[in-house]
């Protein structure tokens, strides 16, 4: 089991990962929560049906606990499903000496996070993924809800009490759910180093290929690392974290157009990486061959439905986006691989860049 130490001015936490780490569970909550009286899990339909035998198993009759199911799929991440839990956490009768454990995606780590947060004020929570996307969401603190004018738009910073990684689960994601957490990690690569992204460029040339991967356990590290280095220096996304935001400007506007539900996460964080990375090239970045990235992404499945966006529209979602400070749309580009920096545009700039993007890319034809 690996240890990684997260410390911020909140609270400082570990990253447990590894593989058959569960037999572990029981111990790593009592001494992260000692005086727990009560668990609360929220978990997703799927990984309910998958993992939540193995849960119980694992904390041995430890802790009394109770648990809502909430609908796989980020539609769930809502205000319907907001009041639903706090509703079940009520009904159970949760108190400041209970702890929120939320198992599943970056989905339920988010809700289950925001909930913790806001019930009685803030008590003890707990993130276990079961992603591979989720490497990124749960570290840091960031929780929150969707609105139908934007995504993540209602949450807070609220850092839990541990990060209970146990990567035996990643074995029962569908290949949408690789994908869609491999542009998490490819994205942590752009903001390390060229090492990096060669790395998985000679490796990863295959959803199989990334499944089958005997260096992921290292990648899942080098990426939490990269998420570490950032979320401890600029923990509440004042200036620096924001560029964690790399390709989620423009992923975000896809998931919204969407209705969260026909493009998942990191599948729209892949479209985004590569229009940012286009548009770094456009500004001077010099060390990123284009072609090479996006056929990277074409061979690994990436895509979206063009026919149904244009500039205007995404645009315009792009401009209520959080990390706007004015009437213009502040994206996050790259100077060097490893460098990040901030550019601000105009909303009929993006426009013309977004329509510019989807006639040179036309990922509908890279469907597996």
């Amino acid at each position: 089991m690996e240890h990684i130490q997260i410390h911020t001015k909140e609270r400082n936490y570990e990253v447990l990962l590894g593989h058959n780490i569960l037999p572990n569970l029981t111990n790593e909550l009592k001494r992260v929560v000692p005086n727990c009286q009560k668990l609360f899990f929220i978990v997703d339909s799927v990984v309910f049906n998958l993992h939540f035998e193995k849960i119980k198993k694992a904390i041995e009759y430890a802790f009394e606990y109770e648990y809502i199911v909430v609908l796989s799929g980020e539609k769930s991440k809502s205000f319907s499903s907001y009041e639903t839990c706090l509703t079940a956490a009520l009904q159970a009768k949760l108190n400041r000496k209970s702890a929120i454990v939320s198992l599943g995606g970056g989905m339920v780590g988010d809700l289950g996070g925001f909930v913790a947060a806001t019930f009685m004020r803030g008590i003890p929570f707990i993130q276990m993924p079961t992603t591979l996307l989720a490497h990124d969401s749960s570290v840091g603190g960031k929780v929150a809800i969707n609105h139908s004018l934007g995504k993540n738009m209602i949450g807070c910073f609220y850092q839990p009490s541990l990060v209970f990684y146990e990567l035996d689960f990643l074995a029962t994601m569908p290949e949408k759910e690789w994908r869609s957490g491999y542009a998490e990690l490819l994205k942590h690569a752009f903001l390390s180093d060229v090492r990096f992204v060669k790395q998985l460029y000679a490796e990863i040339q295959s959803i199989d290929h990334l499944i089958d991967s005997p260096n992921l356990t290292q990648y899942i590290r080098q990426g939490i690392e990269v998420k570490k280095a950032v979320v401890e220096e600029d923990e509440k996304e004042s200036g620096l974290r924001a560029c964690l935001n790399l390709g989620h400007t423009l992923a975000h506007a896809l998931e919204t157009i969407e209705n969260y539900g026909g493009i998942s996460h990191g599948e729209a964080v892949g479209i985004g990486l590569l229009f940012t990375i286009d548009l770094s090239v456009q500004h001077g970045l010099k060390d990123v061959d284009l072609d090479e990235l996006y056929h990277h992404l074409c061979a690994l499945g990436y895509h979206y439905n063009r026919e149904q966006i244009n500039g205007s529209v995404l645009s315009e979602i792009m401009l209520s986006d959080k990390k706007n400070e004015s009437d213009q749309i502040r994206l996050v580009l790259l100077s060097e691989i490893g460098k990040p920096y901030f550019k601000e545009f105009s909303k009929q700039e993006v426009m013309i860049m977004v329509d510019a993007f989807i006639q040179k890319y036309d990922f509908v034809q890279s469907v597996h």
